[in-house]
């Protein structure tokens, strides 16, 4: 409590108006302002970006602390349990673990009740290796680590009028900035999951053999399953103990870099959205009465409005195979999509979801994708998504509607995103 109460939270900068008095919201300008003023307003709003990113840092810092004591202090309350719920219940904790449900597994549609056991004990699996990794990161020098590297990248992160020069210079020069702070992250998190999966193996193994972990015993010991199970868990994990943190530098980065990109799909989304299947080359035979509507659910949720990028990804590939899981409802269970019939169909979703920034979304998932994960399904249909976007951007709504969505003639592979 007394480290809250010293929190000091800013206020918003005042603008002078034309009546010689002050507004109240740098967001409210009735008429131009000059010179002078436009760069006091600047310098303000960027002093008060500043002292708001500060004092977000400080609060999380504190919350995480808080947090922390809950599980780790020395000896532990008897009524830690209840204690844990109700600062939970208060951060949101439960909402979002619901919302997060509701978006990747009520559309799944397990066939028995054994799948859906299954499901349940990896997801049980699953979070307690991220908690199991939560407590490493507790450790001092995991602690110290991450605070270095994330301070280092906050103080990187361009100001204001370093976005401005750099745009003097032209657009490409502040995607090359993009990407080179995006290249450290995505360096970094990596060798932080390959850091905690390389010493802490033989314990998540043994948390997994744990009499509640029966229903997928015979799965855990294929590798394969094994190692994209942990890795998984592990990654989320990593991503938010540093992704998070520098969420704030990654969104100004890629907000501004592919501003305008973003707003010329935004532009074409909002006018495809008028159109009818048909429109994309939708067969007739394929077309979906419900419009594709769940699909654009888990897009618009799970990749618009999520924060992670592992959880972006898993989004995509949960919408991807929605498609096939809706058209067999719809169409009946001997009913199949053909390969060439996804693209169009995927398209059409990406355009219903209408998610914004989708280019900036695209570098930002291509650049931090786990390097497991860029061959192989999640790698394909990034590669889809990638492409759904492209085309959208790529399509002149000027031209005649029957040339206006000619698609892709040459199917997508299983390659590389590198390549």
């Amino acid at each position: 409590y007394r480290e809250l109460s010293n929190l000091k939270f800013p206020k918003e900068p005042a603008l002078p108006t034309t009546g010689g008095g002050w507004g109240t919201s740098v967001f409210s300008r009735a008429s131009p302002l000059s010179p002078l003023q436009d760069r006091r307003r600047k310098r303000q709003q960027e002093e008060f970006e500043d002292a708001k990113q500060e004092t977000c840092r400080v609060l999380e810092e504190f919350l995480r602390e808080l947090l922390g004591a809950i599980y780790t202090c020395e000896p532990l309350h008897p009524n830690t349990a209840e204690i844990a719920l109700y600062v939970q219940s208060f951060l949101g904790v439960d909402s979002g673990l619901a919302e997060e449900a509701a978006t990747f597994t009520a559309e799944q549609g397990f066939k028995t009740p054994s799948e859906r056991r299954e499901e349940s004990t990896r997801q049980l699996l699953k979070r307690s290796i991220q908690r199991y990794t939560w407590r490493v990161f507790l450790l001092h020098t995991m602690k110290a680590i991450v605070r270095d590297f994330v301070d280092a990248a906050r103080a990187r992160g361009p100001k204001l009028q370093d976005i401005e020069a750099l745009e003097a210079q032209g657009r490409a020069s502040l995607k090359t900035r993009a990407m080179d702070e995006l290249g450290r992250i995505q360096s970094f998190l990596d060798h932080m999951v390959d850091l905690v999966l390389d010493g802490c193996t033989h314990d998540l193994r043994m948390i997994s053999e744990r009499h509640e972990y029966g229903p997928i015993h015979k799965y855990l010991s294929d590798q394969s399953y094994w190692d994209r199970l942990v890795r998984e868990s592990v990654r989320e994990q990593v991503e938010i103990e540093v992704y998070v943190a520098l969420r704030s530098v990654v969104s100004r980065l890629l907000v501004n870099g592919w501003r305008h990109e973003d707003m010329e799909v935004l532009f074409k989304v909002r006018e495809l959205r008028k159109r009818p299947q048909g429109m994309f080359r939708i067969p007739e035979d394929k077309i979906s009465p419900s419009h594709w509507q769940s699909v654009a659910h888990i897009l618009k949720q799970g990749v618009g409005m999520s924060t992670l990028p592992c959880v972006k990804l898993r989004a995509i590939v949960e919408a991807a195979r929605e498609i096939s899981r809706l058209y067999e409802r719809e169409h009946g269970h001997e009913s199949h999509l053909g390969a060439d019939d996804f693209l169009p169909i995927f398209i059409f979703c990406v355009v219903q979801a209408e998610m914004e920034r989708p280019c900036a979304l695209c570098v930002l998932l291509r650049t931090l994708c786990d390097k497991s994960n860029r061959i192989g399904e999640i790698g394909y249909f990034l590669a889809s998504f990638e492409a759904a976007i492209t085309h959208i951007q790529e399509i002149d709504l000027t031209e005649d509607r029957e040339d206006m969505l000619s698609f892709l003639s040459t199917p997508l592979t299983e390659v590389s995103l590198n390549e």
